[in-house]
């Protein structure tokens, strides 16, 4: 039987026939072609030899087969009022077949395929039809197809690693050390290149991430708002958490412990991120801005999955290429299912007679193999490579300005805090530090002063026994008026002074903005004056804030200094009245338990009930959430007013690539064209090579 014997229709109407009368071999056979006839023709029954047509017998003389059944049952079924369509669908749904599967040899299939026929009969130059057919059997149909697809991505640069490995240890052999250590020494510099290319390609990700998370400078900047105020909760639950601690006395109240009180405090101030994390975060999103040709110069590929079939809703039922997804492909067979036999009726006689004479007129010069058109992507990477990293460097060069205020910002604001922690976290407590330390003879605790002084006394008197309960209770005052005139004086004018200098940066800030966008030309919608009034309401809140806060420390520092004052004259009156007129009796009298309770209760409400908590409220004076909380109010401003300006940048640079992007897509729309052509005519030569040859063993 030849290819142009074949007749789809017939042989799939011939199988239904022998279907319906038990004909067929026995439940679980399968056709396979094996170059021999005999276990099919043994199968087929007398009666159905008989009833076979002249022309069939004579064509299957040496070999009778299921095909010498057809041509009877084609006008049998014809004449009783079945279609072919009709049998197919018959044969596809009736349940439960004779006949599991056919297969064929994939040998037969690359054997077929590696002979097909040249699509000009005249010079026999063009292969176009079978290098398709041979290139779609590779990357979809055969089973190392999903294993390649899988590794498409590292294949090539692990055989290229292996093939040098190879050669590397062939020179190693033959006695070339130098070579190795070369070879070291490179496969060292590839692992660097290729740790620094996903460095760099995952710090674009992550700026992609987050200009995607908030599309908006808006929405960036309600998120920014959301870890000032975050920050805010926390600083208040530790303030509570302080405050709750203060109020339990201790055993022996003195500045050493009261200074130590505060500095875990102080370091937790000290160690805020929320400047460097609001930074980071505005940073990562205006360096997150895309390329605005990106698709345009973006590589060609022709990577997809091994089973991508891309049939659309209204794809032609009898496309030859649908027999291709029904396949059971395995090394050594490709078979059909009986559930998709009706597909081979697409394998139309038409189909099968172009195997013999080509009516595809393809030619050479117009239809690019597989191979070449891999050459002409690759050489339009190569062009696109060259011209995209061009293109992104005058790009981001475009940009730099336009994000050149926010940027000067951001890097003063960490200038900023760096200053507050220096002056109102690590810096306030070195500078207590230092001062406690020179007035420590003076806020001694009474149970560690007493014992020193007494012993002191040679031959005690009761006026120098007076002389020195007076000191001390002196003492006490004296460190309230030191402490309030020396040392929070000082800091309420440094803390003035840094705030007029925030002032100062941010407001120079906001007027390089306002003349900049004073200078575009923005579409009537778009106005930055409610930005613009809420950074300046921001930065003239500042001062008055401060002062707020300072006149609420000076007033409460009043008010407890003199509740001291009031403890030390009570405490000196009852000396007085109780103490006695000998020595030995005021001697006696200083150790009271009454007495020194008294004592320690102003020595305690002096160390923490002013200094210690004088220290909690200058670190307060501004923190990081305050100078967090203008900064993004001004960051709205300049990065909604730079982001108007980044679009029409972007829009005069695509306006000048436009010619040459216009010629690229042209480029890139011919080769894609050109891949589909091939690929589609891949698919159908294919299907009919399979397709034939299991009509061949039907």
């Amino acid at each position: 039987m030849t290819d142009l014997d074949l007749d789809s229709k017939a042989i799939l109407n011939g199988l239904v026939y022998l279907d319906q009368h038990k004909q067929l071999p026995s439940s679980g056979a399968t056709a396979g072609l094996s170059g021999h006839g005999a276990p099919v023709a043994a199968a087929v029954s007398e009666p159905a030899r008989q009833r076979a047509s002249p022309a069939a017998a004579g064509a299957g003389a040496a070999a009778p087969s299921i095909a010498a059944a057809v041509a009877t049952y084609q006008v049998q079924a014809t004449s009783g009022g079945m279609s072919p369509k009709t049998a197919a669908r018959h044969f596809s749904s009736a349940g439960p077949h004779a006949i599991a599967s056919l297969k064929v040899e994939t040998s037969a299939v690359l054997k077929e395929l590696a002979r097909f026929r040249a699509c000009d009969d005249q010079t026999m130059s063009c292969f176009y039809c079978r290098e398709w057919a041979q290139w779609v059997y590779r990357k979809q149909i055969s089973p190392q197809a999903a294993a390649a697809a899988a590794a498409s991505g590292s294949g090539a640069a692990g055989g290229a690693s292996a093939g040098s490995a190879g050669r590397k240890k062939k020179n190693k052999a033959v006695g070339a050390p130098s070579v190795a250590s070369g070879a070291g020494a490179a496969a060292q510099q590839t692992q660097a290149a290729a740790a620094a290319e996903d460095a760099v390609a995952s710090a674009a990700e992550r700026k992609r991430a987050v200009r995607q998370r908030y599309t908006t400078v808006a929405e960036l900047c309600e998120s920014l708002r959301g870890l000032v105020a975050d920050e805010r909760r926390a600083l208040a639950a530790d303030d509570g958490e302080g405050a709750g601690g203060s109020s339990s006395r201790p055993a022996s109240p003195g500045p050493q412990a009261a200074a130590a009180a505060g500095d875990e405090r102080a370091d937790a101030l000290g160690s805020s991120t929320l400047i460097n994390d609001i930074t980071e975060r505005v940073t990562l999103w205006y360096e997150g801005h895309q390329f605005p040709l990106a698709d345009v110069y973006e590589d060609l590929t022709f990577d997809f999955p091994a089973d991508a079939f891309p049939y659309d809703d209204h794809q032609d039922p009898l496309d030859p290429a649908l027999l291709l997804p029904a396949l059971q492909v395995t090394k050594a067979f490709v078979g059909l299912p009986a559930a998709d036999f009706a597909l081979l009726g697409n394998i139309t006689s038409e189909l099968i007679a172009t195997h013999t004479y080509p009516t595809c007129q393809h030619t050479k010069a117009d239809h690019p193999t597989p191979a070449e058109l891999e050459t002409q992507r690759l050489i339009f990477n190569a062009q696109l490579n060259k011209w995209r990293g061009d293109y992104r460097r005058s790009f981001e060069r475009e940009m730099e300005p336009v994000w050149q205020i926010t940027h000067l910002l951001l890097k003063s604001a960490q200038r900023i805090d760096a200053m507050r922690v220096r002056l109102f976290a690590r810096g306030c407590r070195a500078n207590r530090q230092q001062f406690l330390q020179t007035i420590r003879t003076r806020t001694m605790p009474f149970a560690e002063y007493w014992p020193a002084a007494a012993a002191a006394l040679q031959a005690p008197e009761p006026a120098a026994v007076d002389a020195l309960v007076a000191d001390h209770l002196d003492n006490l005052l004296e460190v309230s008026a030191t402490w309030s005139r020396t040392f929070l004086e000082s800091y309420y004018g440094v803390a003035r002074e840094f705030a007029r200098e925030l002032e100062t940066i941010l407001g120079e800030c906001i007027t390089m903005c306002d003349r900049r966008a004073q200078g575009l030309k923005y579409p009537p919608p778009l106005t930055l004056q409610p930005q613009l009034d809420a950074a300046r309401s921001a930065i003239s809140c500042l001062l008055p804030r401060l002062d707020a806060r300072i006149t609420r420390i000076q007033r409460v520092v009043s008010e407890r200094n003199a509740e001291i004052r009031t403890g030390t004259e009570e405490v000196r009156r009852l000396w007085e009245e109780t103490s006695g007129a000998t020595a030995q009796a005021k001697l006696a009298r200083a150790g009271n338990k009454d007495l020194r309770k008294r004592i320690k209760r102003i020595e305690y409400q002096q160390q923490t009930g002013v200094i210690a908590w004088a220290m909690r409220e200058l670190e307060l004076l501004l923190t990081a959430p305050d100078v967090a909380a203008v900064i993004a109010d001004c960051l709205e401003l300049l990065m909604t007013e730079a982001e108007i300006l980044e679009r029409a940048v972007a829009q005069v640079f695509v306006r000048k690539l436009e010619p040459n992007a216009d010629d690229l897509r042209e480029q890139r729309q011919d080769i894609i064209d050109d891949f589909t052509e091939g690929l589609l005519t891949g698919r159908e030569e294919l299907a009919g090579v399979i397709g034939k040859l299991m009509l061949k063993e039907a």
